[in-house]
């Protein structure tokens, strides 16, 4: 029995949730969080949503409904799930015209009910005419898992297909005006929704979200945006943090897609507002960005406010939102702007300065990478080359924003490249053996080495690799099976998964830091019986002075009682081995949390540079 049901107070609503769902919505949900969760441990499963089996079946004699205005609760049988959702026919509405549809994506943790009262989009929807649909995620808690690029996120997105085909078999919706908006994790459902359905969508608005794997968009036509985000954000900072981008960034990607200006036109309608339009898009399209200084993580003009956030009136975002879609329907199709291809001139493949992002092929993976080439560069003068590998459940993109290498590398004339590991969540192949994925991180990194040498003027004798967490486990890996072309390495944090089957081919300079305060990758190891384990810090380095030949007794030093420095020196071919070790410390890059528990005096970039620059690869006798 498929169910339908019409909705004329919150008890009813209440009801339902209660009778029919076996859930409460009658109570605020807790605050809202990140679409992603934090990195977690290189040893845990990957996380998945746990989805709930329905054997509801869809009664053809109910296919006709939503005739009257009103607000109904409905459900959709989708590849053996329950997925529910409530409709919203506004008063003007007639069955024989056209009339827009707009999607309202609540956020993680929350409720359909709770956005429609967040946001108030119904009461406008009254007021302009136009229907809204506010589908509620699954999972404990709810969470759009779509809003990734991953295979974790295809139930949502067989979901929509199924949804929009539903609606508009029963509704007379006007397929030039269907748009999407939503709250936190929702905003990132919304600009998900941007990109694989880039036909459908006439215009998307996400509202303080986060939106991991945006450089992933694989939006094939222009789609209208408009972006709104609070300053003050801390639940998805709007200057990012490890799993969501730059706010900027993913907007100026938009920008980029829709062909529109390169620099936006900046408007301050108010002292604590800042509006940037960028304009000239292809197709008629047209992103824009709202940043309110004094907004937290919140619906601005709404009087709800996620906990500790507050909320802001400097806009009504649902009438501003409204205003944006009723301006920019979909009048055709219009591609988006192409990306500019490699060429495989070795002059012009990386014609200038500046930052890049390109895939090459290996191991029968399409491999992609981010590259930045300082200021300084010159073809036929060769310079160093620096990779920085993210941790687990990150990105490239991330690694750039939070190690902050770029403004080093531009001050000290080095590239720098953010390697992208593969799988959901993302991880780098640092387990002994042949991957089960078939992905070979090591090839990779030796392929693009080989793919960068050809394009741009490297000293082969200063290639070095650092990385945070898995990418720290990557940076080790690659000093065992690539000492032949890594110089040195510096892995922060990480997770040595691979270290006791290490044989490089000569020492390998090492320098390493970790918190004696990590609970994702602890300083004193792991003994978990159905997982490979991972090695006390100092046991671990100890193994790399050995390898190098080292003395065996290590010289410490404490300062204050922070931080310590051990040192293992007299090592074969200057291959030095030191290890920070910092109590305030926990899974985080010194001087950037990442999730950890705080920041330490030191900075780590600086060191891992001043170490580089002494160990180039030694001479070949």
């Amino acid at each position: 029995m498929h169910i339908v049901m019409k909705l004329s107070s919150r008890t009813g609503i209440c009801l339902f949730l209660l009778l029919v769902l076996g859930i409460g919505g009658c109570v605020s949900p807790t605050s809202d969080a990140p679409p992603i969760p934090a990195e977690t441990s290189a040893a845990a499963p990957s996380p998945q949503p746990s989805l709930t089996e329905t054997t509801l079946e869809i009664d053809p004699a109910l296919f006709a409904r939503y005739q009257n205005p009103g607000d109904y609760v409905d459900m959709l049988p989708v590849d053996g799930y329950t997925r529910w959702f409530t409709v919203h026919i506004p008063l003007s509405y007639d069955p024989d015209t056209p009339m827009p549809l707009v999607f309202n994506l609540h956020g993680r943790t929350d409720t359909a009910f709770h956005q429609q009262e967040m946001t108030q989009m119904n009461a406008k929807a009254d007021e302009a005419g136009f229907i809204v649909v506010a589908p509620q995620a699954i999972d404990n808690p709810p969470t759009w898992w779509g809003a990734v690029p991953t295979e974790v996120g295809e139930p949502d997105m067989n979901f929509f297909e199924v949804l929009l085909e539903h609606l508009q078999a029963d509704i007379n919706v006007d397929p030039a005006r269907i748009y999407a908006t939503g709250f936190s994790n929702g905003a990132s459902m919304a600009n998900r929704l941007a990109c694989a359905y880039s036909d459908v969508f006439a215009a998307v608005a996400p509202v303080s979200g986060g939106h991991v794997g945006y450089y992933d968009c694989e939006a094939l036509y222009t789609v209208s945006v408009l972006a709104i985000h609070g300053l003050n954000d801390s639940v998805i900072p709007y200057e990012g943090n490890q799993n969501n981008p730059l706010v900027h960034d993913w907007v100026e990607a938009w920008a980029e897609r829709n062909g529109c200006n390169s620099v936006p036109t900046t408007n301050h309608p108010a002292e604590s507002l800042t509006l940037e339009t960028w304009g000239n898009c292809n197709g008629d399209a047209l992103v824009a960005l709202y940043s309110i200084a004094d907004a937290g993580h919140t619906w601005p003009g709404s009087d709800f406010a996620i906990e500790f956030e507050g909320t802001t009136q400097a806009i009504d975002a649902t009438d501003v939102i409204w205003e944006f879609f009723a301006a920019h329907p979909k009048t055709s199709l219009t591609p988006v702007q192409p990306s500019a291809a490699p060429t495989e001139d070795a002059e012009t493949a990386y014609p200038t300065p500046g930052d890049y992002f390109d895939v090459i092929s290996s191991g029968g993976f399409d491999r992609t990478f981010k590259l930045h080439i300082p200021p300084s560069y010159e073809h036929g003068s060769p310079i160093p080359l620096v990779l920085l590998f993210h941790g687990r459940g990150s990105n490239a993109f991330n690694a750039e924003q939070y190690l902050q290498f770029n403004p080093l590398a531009d001050q000290e004339g080095f590239i720098v490249i953010y390697p992208q590991a593969t799988g959901s969540p993302t991880t780098w192949e640092d387990l002994p053996g042949e991957s089960e994925s078939g992905v070979d991180d090591i090839q990779f990194v030796d392929d693009l080495l080989v793919h960068l040498s050809s394009h741009l003027s490297i000293d082969a004798k200063r290639i070095y690799a650092a990385g945070f967490s898995n990418g720290g486990g990557m940076t080790n890996h690659l000093g065992c099976d690539l000492s032949e072309k890594i110089a040195a390495i510096v892995p922060v944090a990480g997770a040595y998964y691979y270290w006791d089957e290490c044989q490089p081919s000569r020492p390998v300079p090492v320098l390493a830091f970790h918190g004696l305060s990590d609970e994702i990758v602890p300083y004193e190891g792991t003994d978990y019986e159905e997982y490979v384990n991972l090695p006390e810090i100092p046991v671990w380095a100890a193994a790399w002075a050995e390898r190098n030949g080292c003395a065996p007794e290590s010289e410490s030093e404490s300062k204050g009682g922070v931080i310590t420095t051990e040192r293992w020196t007299s090592c074969d071919a200057g291959a030095g081995v030191m290890l920070y070790s910092l109590a305030m410390d926990g899974h985080n890059w010194p001087t950037t949390t990442f999730g950890g528990l705080g920041t330490d005096p030191i900075t780590a970039n600086d060191l891992i540079w001043e170490f580089f620059t002494t160990h180039p690869m030694p001479e070949t006798p």
